[in-house]
């Protein structure tokens, strides 16, 4: 038996009764040994029948199977190994040493690059988070091939020609601390940065950095460097490409300059703006946790004709400790302004940004760099920050009626009205904690939505029974609970949409035949716009300035302007549900959803908004260019979009259990929750 056999014996024998599998190239003589290696299930004296049956059932398995244990056999299949001749370093006694002492998973090629060989191996720990691994693999003709791993890495970066490697991990990657903190395409271990230095024409090093590890984040350094002695060249970038597949499992391509330039912040948030002095990067540091995935860097800027420029960063659970003799400094960023300090007598600028963690920044530069030029280079990182900032800090918490599904609030959040789920839709209002009823109809009332103007609100009731019946509208004053009802024209059905306020004296209604308004003075109603597919519309919403109103029919969205009583269509969705619009706070912005589309109207051209599995309540977030809505999805997801780079696709989620949100005025997200037979609560959140 030869080595080849032994070790697969072993590995055969180690899994016991598991099936293995084989894959569509596996050689007879391993098959033989499968059969060999195999324990006998049948007892000796049954029938050849059986035996044949049992064959045939166990081979339709291994061949049927090839997926389930691949990676109990990948060592030795030709398909792992394009050389068709490499070996399992895990078993090298040098690599097995390594493992002991090793406070993170040795990062492993699978196979070796064609003409390399492994010449040694070395590990250094001098603490946990001080670890360094490395692998030397050596060519007849070739620099040899370093492969270090370890929790920090220096890079010199030279005048060196920077460029990104994409690693084809499908879905399976994971950010590092940059994106989900805000900053676009940041730290991701399908990413990598691949460099070459040069002098003179001629290659004197090539490098790839790249991310290795979930457990424990580590940084992998395949680098290949001129040695004097020597004139041997630089190993290629193709054997530095096929190292990495071998230790990712995944493809590797070396993008074109233009298409790295694309790729923000791999693997720290870059500067937007240097000084004009002819700024160039020289060094990277990176440092990952030992103990964590938290990630700390640092880059440092050379110019010939004014001092270092240093951008130090860190993602920490701890906030800035702010010595005093600073000076604040405001920075904008997209959504929210930044508190800054700077310290004259270091020269130095820090602030810090929210995101899951603490992202603190330090921007400092030598004595001949200016304050007002640190202060661009930090403006254009904070600048950068996309990250929504979202309404989970608590403010307010109150109880209301059990089951109680939406509110409304006036002009505080100490009056509203909420909405109880019955034979139709039962209102009560709220004010300064006290339940009052509001005035209807007699028999199974159903309330429609309320429309706030300062104190008082109207609203439209109908009776459940009989539905045709076009019902009543109400206009109620929260001072001293007075109320004005006005009877509905006879000749409407029960197809009223929400009515509102004009101005004071005012109301308007979508209604049978058009846009209706009624003079709280005359008492009279007046057809204001006549609508001929009235019938055909399915949702409506007033801008809160009452000065437009949009509608759903069908496959068309249509805004109306009272000013200048123009009708619009403004967008025709053959291929999508249409299902709700909403209105800005300030009714600059229109919102519309569909089932798996969205869309915001500027009141000159349509945007996509990024929205999938739409559930309902489209709305916007008060005093925010925010649109959010309830998804349709088994968890209670609440998603907010906002804008990114000009385009609406930058989505973030609160994951609540909620029965019901509204907005407050002064832009506080309200959620009721269930709390039992007798009280459902309230909890106002406010911005963080």
């Amino acid at each position: 038996m030869n080595e080849e056999d032994r070790r697969l014996e072993a590995v055969l024998r180690s899994m016991g009764e598991i099936e293995i599998y084989k894959p569509a190239n596996l050689r007879e003589r391993i098959l033989q040994r499968l059969h060999a290696s195999s324990r006998s299930k049948v007892p000796r004296g049954r029938s050849l029948l059986n035996n044949l049956a049992l064959t045939a059932a166990v081979s339709i398995m291994l061949v049927a199977g090839i997926c389930a244990t691949w990676r109990a056999i990948d060592w030795w299949s030709s398909s792992m190994n394009p050389n068709d001749g490499g070996k399992d370093l895990a078993l090298d006694p040098r690599i097995v040493e390594a493992r002991e002492v090793l406070p993170f998973a040795p990062a492993l090629p699978a196979w070796v690059p064609e003409g390399y060989r492994l010449e040694s191996v070395h590990a250094s720990v001098v603490s946990e988070a001080d670890a360094r691994f490395e692998l030397t693999f050596a060519a007849a003709r070739n620099q040899p091939i370093t492969v270090a791993q370890s929790f920090a890495l220096d890079l010199t970066i030279a005048q060196g020609d920077l460029r990104i490697v994409q690693f084809d991990a499908g879905y399976d990657y994971y950010w590092l601390g940059s994106n989900d903190t805000g900053w676009g395409e940041g730290t991701r271990s399908d990413r990598g940065i691949f460099y070459e230095q040069r002098r003179n024409g001629q290659v004197l090093k090539r490098g790839l950095v790249f991310i290795s590890g979930r457990s424990e984040v580590t940084f992998v350094h395949i680098s290949s460097s001129r040695r004097s002695a020597t004139q041997w060249e630089v190993a290629g970038a193709e054997d530095i490409l096929a190292l990495a597949r071998a230790i990712t499992g995944y493809n590797a391509q070396l993008l074109t300059p233009e298409e790295s330039a694309a790729v923000k912040n791999w693997p720290l948030i870059r500067p937007a703006y240097l000084p004009p002095q002819d700024y160039q990067l020289a060094a990277i540091q990176l440092q990952a946790s030992s103990t964590g995935r938290g990630f700390s860097g640092i880059q440092s800027y050379s110019s010939p004709q004014a001092g270092d420029i240093t951008v130090r960063q860190a993602v920490s659970q701890q906030p800035l400790t702010i010595a005093r003799g600073s000076e604040e400094i405001t920075l904008s960023a997209a959504y929210l302004p930044l508190t800054a300090y700077y310290f004259a007598e270091d020269n130095k600028i820090v602030f810090s940004v929210e995101g899951d963690w603490l992202y603190n920044f330090e921007v400092s530069g030598q004595p001949g760099v200016s304050k007002e030029e640190l202060v661009k280079v930090a403006q254009s990182i904070a600048g950068q920050y996309s990250r929504m900032h979202l309404p989970i800090l608590e403010v307010n918490k109150f109880n209301v009626l059990p089951t109680t599904s939406g509110l409304s609030f006036g002009p505080g959040e100490n009056a509203f009205v909420g909405y109880i789920p019955a034979n139709g839709m039962i209102a009560k209002l709220w004010v300064d904690g006290k339940e009052h009823d509001l005035p209807g109809v007699e028999l199974l009332p159903d309330y429609g939505p309320v429309w706030w103007r300062g104190e008082r609100f109207v609203y439209h009731v109908l009776c459940c029974f009989p539905y045709e019946d076009p019902g009543l509208f109400y206009v109620y004053d929260i001072r001293d609970h007075s109320y004005v009802r006005i009877e509905a024209r006879d000749d409407w059905d029960a197809n009223i949409k929400q009515a509102v306020f004009l101005d004071d004296e005012t109301i308007a209604v979508l209604a049978p035949g058009g846009i209706w308004t009624y003079d709280l003075g005359g008492k009279s109603w007046r057809l204001h716009h006549a609508v001929s597919n009235y019938p055909d519309i399915k949702a409506v919403a007033w801008s809160p300035d009452a000065a437009k109103v949009a509608w759903i029919t069908q496959d068309k969205v249509t805004v109306f302007d009272l000013t200048t009583a123009t009708e619009l269509v403004i967008l025709e969705a053959d291929d999508e549900e249409l299902l709700a619009v909403a209105w800005s706070s300030d009714s600059r912005l229109l919102a519309v959803a569909g089932r798996e589309a969205g869309w915001v109207w500027d009141g000159s051209q349509l945007a996509p908004l990024e929205l999938s599995s739409f559930g309902s309540d489209l709305s916007w977030a008060p005093g925010k260019d925010i649109v959010c809505y309830r998804e349709n999805s088994w968890q209670q997801n609440l998603v907010l979009v906002g804008k990114r780079d000009g385009q609406w696709n930058n989505v973030a989620r609160i994951t609540a259990d909620f029965i019901g949100y509204s907005w407050t005025p002064n832009g506080n997200l309200a959620v009721i929750r269930s709390k039992g037979e007798k009280w459902d609560e309230v909890i106002v959140y406010g911005w963080k």
